[in-house]
Protein backbone atom coordinates (compact mmCIF):
# COMPACT_ATOMS: atom_id res chain seq x y z
CA UNK A 1 0.00 0.00 0.00
CA UNK A 2 0.82 3.61 -1.14
CA UNK A 3 -0.33 5.73 1.46
CA UNK A 4 -0.88 9.39 -0.83
CA UNK A 5 0.01 12.35 1.52
CA UNK A 6 -2.65 15.28 1.33
CA UNK A 7 -0.57 17.61 2.59
CA UNK A 8 2.09 16.92 -0.22
CA UNK A 9 0.03 16.65 -2.90
CA UNK A 10 -1.97 20.12 -1.99
CA UNK A 11 0.50 21.66 0.50
CA UNK A 12 -1.80 24.96 0.04
CA UNK A 13 -5.07 25.58 -0.85
CA UNK A 14 -6.16 24.43 -4.24
CA UNK A 15 -2.46 24.20 -5.42
CA UNK A 16 -2.18 20.55 -6.17
CA UNK A 17 1.77 19.06 -6.92
CA UNK A 18 1.36 15.06 -8.25
CA UNK A 19 4.81 15.29 -9.44
CA UNK A 20 6.48 12.58 -6.73
CA UNK A 21 3.46 10.54 -6.90
CA UNK A 22 2.89 10.54 -10.69
CA UNK A 23 6.65 9.35 -10.75
CA UNK A 24 6.25 6.46 -8.36
CA UNK A 25 2.83 5.22 -10.60
CA UNK A 26 4.94 6.19 -13.52
CA UNK A 27 8.10 3.51 -12.20
CA UNK A 28 5.47 1.23 -10.69
CA UNK A 29 3.76 0.76 -14.34
CA UNK A 30 7.08 0.37 -16.20
CA UNK A 31 7.73 -2.51 -13.42
CA UNK A 32 4.76 -4.66 -14.18
CA UNK A 33 3.54 -3.14 -10.14
CA UNK A 34 0.40 -2.84 -8.63
CA UNK A 35 -0.53 0.45 -6.10
CA UNK A 36 -3.05 0.16 -3.45
CA UNK A 37 -3.16 3.79 -2.73
CA UNK A 38 -3.93 4.68 0.48
CA UNK A 39 -5.87 8.31 -0.10
CA UNK A 40 -4.10 10.19 3.04
CA UNK A 41 -8.16 12.12 3.44
CA UNK A 42 -7.56 11.58 7.16
CA UNK A 43 -4.77 13.38 7.23
CA UNK A 44 -5.55 16.91 6.08
CA UNK A 45 -2.85 19.30 4.97
CA UNK A 46 -2.73 22.20 8.08
CA UNK A 47 -4.02 24.89 6.03
CA UNK A 48 -7.62 23.12 6.57
CA UNK A 49 -7.21 24.56 10.30
CA UNK A 50 -6.50 27.96 9.18
CA UNK A 51 -9.59 28.09 6.73
CA UNK A 52 -11.85 26.15 9.62
CA UNK A 53 -10.08 27.02 13.18
CA UNK A 54 -13.40 24.39 14.54
CA UNK A 55 -12.39 21.34 12.55
CA UNK A 56 -9.58 20.07 14.66
CA UNK A 57 -10.66 17.70 17.33
CA UNK A 58 -9.35 17.59 21.06
CA UNK A 59 -9.33 14.89 24.11
CA UNK A 60 -12.58 14.67 26.42
CA UNK A 61 -9.89 17.01 28.81
CA UNK A 62 -9.94 19.58 25.92
CA UNK A 63 -6.60 19.22 24.54
CA UNK A 64 -6.32 19.66 21.02
CA UNK A 65 -4.58 16.77 18.79
CA UNK A 66 -1.30 17.29 17.35
CA UNK A 67 -1.65 18.44 13.44
CA UNK A 68 0.52 17.63 10.86
CA UNK A 69 0.33 13.51 11.73
CA UNK A 70 -0.18 10.56 10.15
CA UNK A 71 -3.59 9.98 12.45
CA UNK A 72 -6.23 11.84 12.34
CA UNK A 73 -6.61 15.57 13.64
CA UNK A 74 -9.87 16.64 12.28
CA UNK A 75 -12.70 16.20 12.88
CA UNK A 76 -14.34 13.95 9.52
CA UNK A 77 -17.89 15.07 10.77
CA UNK A 78 -16.97 18.79 10.15
CA UNK A 79 -18.79 20.30 7.09
CA UNK A 80 -15.12 21.72 6.30
CA UNK A 81 -13.45 18.77 6.40
CA UNK A 82 -16.25 16.62 4.11
CA UNK A 83 -15.91 19.60 1.58
CA UNK A 84 -11.92 19.97 1.15
CA UNK A 85 -11.91 16.19 1.77
CA UNK A 86 -14.24 15.37 -1.25
CA UNK A 87 -12.34 17.90 -3.33
CA UNK A 88 -9.17 16.36 -2.72
CA UNK A 89 -10.70 13.04 -3.26
CA UNK A 90 -12.07 13.90 -6.47
CA UNK A 91 -9.06 15.10 -8.00
CA UNK A 92 -6.88 12.17 -6.80
CA UNK A 93 -9.93 9.73 -8.65
CA UNK A 94 -9.73 12.52 -11.68
CA UNK A 95 -5.83 11.97 -11.81
CA UNK A 96 -5.21 7.76 -10.93
CA UNK A 97 -8.96 6.50 -11.43
CA UNK A 98 -7.94 5.33 -14.73
CA UNK A 99 -4.13 4.56 -14.44
CA UNK A 100 -3.05 1.10 -15.48
CA UNK A 101 -1.33 1.05 -12.30
CA UNK A 102 -3.54 1.13 -9.96
CA UNK A 103 -5.46 -1.68 -8.00
CA UNK A 104 -7.76 -0.41 -5.70
CA UNK A 105 -8.16 2.62 -2.95
CA UNK A 106 -7.40 2.58 0.36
Amino acid sequence: ELIASWEWIEPQKERFDFQWLDRIFELCQQHGLKVLLGTGAGSPPIWLLDEYPDVQIVSQDGIPYPTGAMWGWACIHHPGFRAESERYLLELLKRYGGHPALLGWQ
